[in-house]
């Protein structure tokens, strides 16, 4: 938090810390005199959106107001959105509704919670509207400023959290308040247009926030190492600014040489200013940095000082890969399921490996069904199933559709009594409630209801009858139960809305609906089960079908579905019209039950990514995080039984051939790659003893590969996981509450309590003059909490500490910020108001004088550190902080009238009067409202407390994780532990309960085969705090690419992992060649393959990186054109042209003149011609494209070169039909009659098809075999092949010359980097990985599968390349490709020296040698051509100078032109020099 951060950094405890507020500049300067000189890193970009809910229906346009009005609202002084001020800005505005103002805020004590939202809100209108806001600046809190209005307008309301702020807003009507931009995003508001300091009416939006930043780089951004606290983006003046913007910085120091995180925390800044983070930014829901930002941080990271030998490259070098684009998808329909759909959508993007955004619209049923219905949505939920004839005419278009029940909900009546008016349940019957809503009981005295209802004090008042006027499912629901139980009694009909009776009492929408029924006494009224348990009202038991009176619970509603399910429900694919579980036999069930369903489509293979992603949805529906979150949002979890037969529908969903619903969600729970896993959660208090008591387990059992997870999360959160069973226990200050409690028994998840260890609060203070011990009783802290003693020298602190009598320093109090340390302060109050008759005297007094403003601190150790520092304070904290701070507790009045000094007996003291007092629950009972405080006893301390480990009594579904578990808690329990818990802070159990404890842990139901006796055995005394040594998990070597190649990759793959003498893994992910190509290039992979060679663009991408890419062709394979053409028993025979046109959508019927002329025997075929291609990127299509873009004229082949897919040429026509991989396509032309395609040959053999036979560069018509193909790559060898290392982007072996050449064929590349060091282990497993492929033992298996083998000259070539890789030889783990490659059993004869072998070499030891023979080879030829040359060169010297001597001789005796014979010259010709010549040349 940030007031958390505040202080730690002042203190320079913090190395470095996230926050949305610079330093202030008293905390910039006390740094700098304690020689802490700080950086500031602007890390990402943040704005605060106001955000409204007004229905569509009562304003469709954007909501627009000025900053003026702003204030006044949030002042209160503006409740109705019909002012005259309001509606001149937004003409067409008709909500009567009142502005509910949602701000932060404690709403069981109407005081706000602090925050930096509140903060930035406050700063904006003192800004913007400096005129009409009067509240001030602040984050709010008790005693700061803004207070909003709470107590003085009803319009607001409180909301804990931003979470559930943005909740309250979704599910009010009329609401107002502002939230973060990426919770505006996740939750899809409708944004308040603002006007800016520019005067420019906009929204909020990523550019906006960026055009803030902008104004403020213009005028000049701080240096990093400066004070940024007048730094802000606060209604700045550019035109197109958003006036309340932020800046997310990351704060640290410029000294970091004697700080160990040095490394690391350079290289996460460094990481944090790269394009790979603030591409993630964006992803996020965030702002990304501009680049003025960027460059005054890469200044300010220069500014860093750092150990000696400390890098920040050893911790941030390599950028990682981009998010992944994911996919979206889209439903719409019921409003009833709000809240739970927003938090359901956002843990399922939360949780997902790969990016994905659901949109949901809550358009209500019709629109969503109208939707639906027209193909614009994925999904469409409602609570009423599709009729038959809604059914058929999908049907008719080809649309399944399939009902899956989500989940459950009920329709409870709930009403008000004054006290002492009925002291039992109200009961009434279907025709009872009838007469009521209908106007014929209008009195609590009517016969009827008093013979119901006995105990009911008969009343001659009327009775107030509350319904909804909007329409909506709870009307729908109660009048359709009514007219079915009541029969004839009930005559207003049904549907979502009712004519009622003039004299009811109207609401507009369900919260209105329960807020009155809550404030009326003598009130009535139907409402969503979400209601009475939100607001807090009784419910009538209703008489259901078996006649029996039942109240509305998860379990009954459950048991409605439940026996709907057990009597027989249709399959997802057949009709649901005649479905509802609206008054169901059976004792248990609640009469007014309904389910709401996801109806999709069961045929997806149309919806490529998009398909993988709505599964995944669908999947994590039924989860039971999933339905477990729905209980805790007031919706009721559909049954176990119903929910597995959904999973098995939801498997049976038709996807596109290449999708996977793993990526977007796995089953919790998964089985972990080694050893076993547990998660458990803890609060930050017990997280330091729970890390020793686990790593002490784990050290006890040696031989077990176990790990235990525990998240640290405040109390209340950590209950929250466990309420949705993501984690199976939870060590909490608190147990269960007794409504979550009852929820998870009722689910059939009973929860077991277990105390784990005693936590005591205490008082701790700093009066330098006491000598002594302070002794306080409850009344005295009472005082001083109330102000009503102010000073140490007051008489009744006096009275029992005498030397205080002169010590007239003022009280300093200090206690903790609302809602924070709950569990210190809850048991600090609990005490004061059972010891002091006082405090609850002045809880109820208006003139209690309060001491205003009191420092308020956010931790224990802020307020131990308040203390330590601050003379004449007092405060309260728990023992592990005392004990850390070296702070005595004072001595304390027990209930007794003891004084007693805290210690261990004391402590254990009240867990054992509790014990003797039988207060103690089983451990299979709720403990909620168990408390140790004030106990009596002579030695008890007064303010104890359990701390509680909760634990799933039956843990049978997570296998030996539920044995590891229950021996882990049985640890916990032994002495040695308990022990151990005197250095963290708590107190050890007396034995008496650690006894208890064990006889609890005995009730937990295990797998069958799990033993908790496995993993306990002898526990050690001190932890070790390494916990166990992991077993080497093997390497694995990513890659992608190519399905051309996918039956020989399986192939090969699981060869080389069994032969490899060190366990090693291929994860090859076919997803086509243009997909490899590009996971490649952004080092996603360590090798990818393709059937197409890099582009010189994309080589040139790959060299820019400082990446050299090797192209290794690993196989020979060809693309086949297939047909399926019924009573057509010749070869199909087709040139480029005819091939051109029928792919372009020229040629569309079988008898085309062009295709008779080259088969005759096709004129009477007069169908359609049905035109497959691949819908993804794809070395086939690239092979097809390049055919044609060869041998076709121009004119009639305009579409391309490429993979195809849907980024890349060619774009075929949208006549074709799209298949995803070789085997979709071959799947569609065997299914389809009149159809052609193309595809990899081997999968057109596997699958029977017919191939048709291709005209070559000869303009002969080739039948494609192994022969044709060969022949091909024959031709291209001669020509010659590149190099591995060169640009092979104009290499093909398509359309080649030669009578019998396949003119469609192919290589199929590896391809990967030439330096593979960076990818360590795996790298050297790639280089092992080529030389395996090009094996014979690999070789051999091509033939089988449809592909040829390599011929001997591209082995040589391939040995040449690989000879040039660079791989990691330093790895401690393997030495080099000899460790993934079995040398014995599979060499061959070692190939000669002089001539390339005429085969590939026959396994791994000869491919080596072959490599090596290539460069002894290259090391001897280079040897003897250089001997050569030195001899021809003293040759020619000696020549030379035997010609000068002569010319010499004869330049000396004459100066007469000279005549010299040309000795290179056959025909003894001579040349005549010149004198002065003849000197040159002997010069020369």
């Amino acid at each position: 938090t940030a007031e958390k951060a505040v202080n730690d950094r002042v203190l320079g405890t913090s190395e470095l810390t996230i926050t949305d507020e610079p330093l202030e500049t008293f905390e910039f300067q006390e740094l700098l005199r304690n020689n802490l000189q700080p950086l500031h890193f602007p890390i990402a970009l943040d704005g605060l959106a106001l955000v409204h809910n007004i229905p569509e229906s009562d304003f469709a346009g954007d909501l627009r107001l000025t900053p003026s009005l702003i204030a006044r609202i949030f002042e209160g002084l503006l409740d109705v959105w019909t002012v005259t001020e309001i509606l001149s800005l937004n003409p067409g505005l008709s909500s009567n509704k009142q502005i509910s103002v949602v701000v932060p805020c404690v709403s069981s004590t109407e005081t706000l919670l602090t925050s930096t939202e509140t903060l930035l809100f406050s700063q904006y209108l003192a800004s913007a509207a400096a005129g009409s806001w009067r509240l001030g600046v602040g984050r709010g809190g008790i005693g700061q400023t803004p207070e909003f209005p709470f107590l003085t307008s009803s319009n607001f309301i409180c909301s804990v959290g931003e979470d559930d702020i943005a909740t309250e807003i979704q599910r009010t009507e009329g609401s107002l308040g502002f939230v973060r931009y990426d919770t505006t995003r996740k939750y899809f508001f409708r944004p308040v247009h603002v006007q800016n300091a520019y005067g420019t009416w906009l929204p909020i939006s990523a550019e906006a926030i960026q055009a803030a930043s902008a104004d403020l780089a213009l005028h000049g951004l701080p240096d990093g190492s400066s004070d940024w606290a007048g730094t802000n983006l606060i209604n700045r003046g550019s035109r197109f600014s958003w006036p309340i913007s932020s800046i997310i910085y990351a704060i640290s120091f410029i000294d970091l040489r004697q700080n160990k995180a040095a490394g690391p925390i350079a290289g996460f800044l460094k990481f944090a200013n790269s394009e790979t983070l603030q591409t993630r930014v964006d992803a996020e829901n965030f702002v990304r940095l501009r680049d003025d930002f960027i460059i005054v941080n890469e200044d300010t990271f220069d500014q860093i000082e750092l150990p000696a030998n400390v890098t920040s490259d050893s911790y941030y070098s390599v950028p990682l890969p981009p998010p992944f684009d994911g996919a979206s998808i889209y439903g719409s329909g019921s409003v009833y399921p709000d809240r739970l759909f927003g938090t359901w959508n956002y843990a399922f993007e939360s949780q997902s490996f790969a990016k994905v955004i659901v949109d949901y619209e809550q358009k209500g049923s019709a629109a969503g069904k109208q939707e639906y219905m027209d193909n614009l949505s994925n999904f469409y939920c409602t609570e009423y199933p599709l009729t038959v004839a809604e059914r058929t005419s999908l049907i008719i278009q080809d649309r399944l559709p399939m009902h899956i029940p989500a989940i459950m909900g009920g329709v409870a009546i709930g009403y008000t009594l004054p006290a002492g008016t009925l002291s039992d349940p109200l009961k009434l019957t279907a025709s009872i409630a009838a007469k009521i809503f209908q106007g014929d009981i209008t009195r609590w005295n009517d016969a009827e209801l008093v013979e119901l209802n006995p105990s009911l004090v008969a009343r001659n008042v009327a009775i107030t009858v509350v319904v909804r006027s909007d329409a909506s499912t709870s009307t729908d629901m109660f009048t359709r139960y009514l007219d079915e139980a009541a029969g004839a009694v009930w005559r207003l009909g049904t549907g979502r809305t009712i004519n009622w009776p003039v004299n009811d009492t109207i609401a507009d929408s369900e919260n209105s609906m329960s807020r009155i029924i809550k404030a009326t006494d003598y009130s009535i009224g139907y409402v969503d089960y979400r209601g009475p348990r939100g607001f807090d009202f009784l419910t009538a038991e209703l008489q259901n079908k078996a006649g029996v009176f039942v109240s509305i619970t998860e379990a009954d509603i459950e048991s409605a579905a439940d026996v709907a399910f057990r009597r027989g429900l249709p399959s997802p694919a057949d009709s649901w019209e005649n479905i509802e579980i609206l008054d169901e036999a059976g004792a248990e069930t609640w009469p007014i039950s309904f389910m709401m369903y996801y109806i999709v489509d069961y045929n997806q293979t149309h919806r490529a990514e998009e398909a993988a992603a709505l599964v995944g949805y669908l999947r994590y529906a039924m989860s039971d995080a999933a339905q477990s979150r729905a209980i805790l949002d007031g919706y009721e979890r559909i049954p176990k039984i119903l929910a597995e037969s959904n999973e098995a529908s939801i498997d049976s969903i038709l996807l596109p051939q290449d999708q996977e619903p793993l990526y977007y969600y796995q089953p919790p729970f998964p089985e972990p790659y080694y050893g076993i896993e547990v998660r458990g959660t803890t609060s930050p208090t017990l997280n330091d003893l729970w890390n020793v008591w686990s790593n002490t387990f784990i050290a006890q059992v040696p031989d077990a590969d176990i790990r235990i997870e525990l998240e640290v999360e405040p109390s209340t959160l950590s209950v929250e996981s466990f309420m949705q069973r993501s984690v199976r226990f939870a060590m909490t200050e608190q147990p269960l509450p007794q409504n979550l409690w009852d929820r998870q028994k009722n689910a059939g998840y009973p929860v077991l309590t277990l105390p784990t260890g005693l936590f005591a609060v205490g008082i701790i203070y700093n009066i330098p003059e006491l000598d002594g011990d302070l002794n306080v009783n409850a009344d005295i802290l009472a005082r001083i909490q109330a102000g009503s003693i102010l000073r140490w020298q007051h008489e009744l602190l006096v009275d029992l500490n005498p030397t205080l009598a002169t010590l007239s320093e003022t009280v300093k109090l200090v206690t903790y910020a609302n809602g924070v340390e709950h569990n210190i302060h809850s048991l600090y109050i609990e005490y004061l108001s059972k010891a002091s008759p006082y405090f609850n005297a002045a809880l109820q007094n208006p003139n209690t004088p309060w001491p205003a403003n009191v420092p308020q601190v956010e931790t224990a150790d802020d307020m131990a550190t308040y203390v330590a520092n601050t003379p004449y304070s007092f405060g309260y904290v728990d023992l592990g902080t005392a004990n850390r701070f070296a702070r005595k507790f004072a001595r304390m009045i027990n209930a007794e009238g003891i004084l007693v000094e805290m210690g261990k007996i004391p402590v254990n003291s009240a867990a054992e009067q509790a014990v003797a007092d039988d207060i103690i629950p089983l451990g299979e009972e709720s403990w909620h409202g168990l408390s140790l405080v004030n106990l009596k006893g002579p030695n008890t301390w007064p303010i104890t407390s359990f701390a509680y480990t909760l634990v799933y009594q039956d843990l049978s579904d997570i296998r030996n994780g539920g044995a590891v578990i229950q021996a882990l808690l049985r640890f916990v329990m032994n002495e040695n532990a308990q022990e151990r818990s005197i250095g963290e802070g708590l107190e050890p159990l007396p034995k008496l309960l650690t006894s208890y404890n064990l006889d609890t842990l005995n009730l937990i139901t295990l797998a069958a085969g799990a033993d908790s006796e496995l993993y306990y055995k002898v526990p050690l005394e001190d932890p070790v705090p390494n916990g166990a040594v992991w077993p080497r998990a093997g390497v694995t070597v990513e890659a992608s690419g190519s399905s051309f190649v996918k039956n020989i990759m399986d192939i090969w793959t699981a060869g080389f992992s069994s032969q490899s003498p060190t366990e090693v893994y291929i994860n090859y992910d076919v997803i086509g060649s243009g997909g490899g190509v590009k996971e490649y290039i952004d080092d996603q992979v360590q090798f990818c393959i393709s059937d197409a060679p890099l582009t010189t663009e994309q080589r040139n991408e790959v060299v820019d990186k400082a990446r050299v890419p090797l192209h290794i062709p690993i196989v020979m394979g060809a693309v086949a054109i297939s047909h399926n053409i019924p009573g057509y028993f010749h070869e199909l025979q087709l040139t480029a042209s005819v091939l051109a046109r029928i792919f372009s959508g020229v040629i569309t019927r079988w008898n085309d003149p062009a295709i008779n002329s080259l088969n005759p025997q096709l004129a009477s075929f007069n169908k359609d011609i049905v035109v497959v291609r691949r819908a993804d990127a794809s070395g086939s299509t690239y092979v097809l494209s390049d055919y044609l873009s060869q041998a076709a004229p121009t004119s009639q082949w305009r579409l391309g070169k490429g993979v195809g897919g849907p980024e890349h040429a060619p774009e075929f026509p949208l006549s074709t039909i799209g298949a995803y991989k070789d085997q979709g396509v071959a799947d569609v032309i065997k299914n389809t009659p009149y159809s052609i395609g193309y595809l990899e040959y081997g999968t057109a053999r596997l699958n029977g098809l017919q191939d048709a036979l291709i005209e070559n560069q000869n303009g002969e018509m080739v039948a494609l075999d192994e022969a044709s193909v060969e022949d091909a790559a024959t031709e291209a060898i001669h020509t010659g092949l590149p190099r591995s290392r060169d640009n092979w982007a104009a290499f093909t072996l398509v359309n080649r010359p030669g009578e019998l050449t396949w003119p469609l064929s192919t290589f199929s590349y590896m391809i990967f980097d030439e330096n593979l060091i960076p990818h360590r282990t795996a790298g050297i497993a790639t280089e092992a990985f080529a030389i395996y492929v090009l094996t014979q033992v690999a070789q051999s298996k091509v033939s089988s599968v449809g592909y040829e083998q390599l011929l001997r000259d591209v082995i040589a070539k391939n040995a040449e390349g690989i000879s040039q890789i660079r791989s990691d030889r330093n790895d401690p783990e393997v030495s080099g490709v000899e460790d993934f490659l079995s040398i014995e059993g599979s060499v061959g004869d070692t190939p000669d020296t002089t001539t390339a072998p005429s085969v590939a070499p026959t396994g791994p030891a000869t491919i080596i040698e072959y490599i090596q023979n290539k460069q002894n080879r290259g090391l001897v030829a280079g040897v003897v051509i250089f001997m050569l040359l030195f001899v021809i060169v003293l040759i020619v010297a000696c020549i030379l100078c035997c010609r000068i001597r002569r010319i010499t001789k004869k330049f000396k005796r004459t100066q007469s032109p000279v005549v010299v014979k040309d000795d290179t010259k056959q025909d003894d010709s001579e040349i005549e020099l010149e004198p002065s010549e003849a000197a040159v040349a002997v010069n020369d």
